[in-house]
């Protein structure tokens, strides 16, 4: 998983299509399972999908 959440496949690539929020995410950032915490990570994805 990267920092911006995209999901990495068995190459080490990141997917552009793939996200992950939340406890499937712990790897990458440890304790997720806060409401407040998942919910900042849907907006951080939010702004890069609607980003121009």
């Amino acid at each position: 998983m990267t920092r911006e959440c995209a999901v990495i496949d068995a190459d080490g690539s990141a997917s552009g299509k793939l996200f992950a929020v939340g406890p499937l995410t712990r790897g990458t950032f440890f304790e997720i399972d806060a409401v407040p915490d998942i919910r900042l990570q849907c907006k951080a994805l939010a702004e890069a999908f609607t980003a121009p």
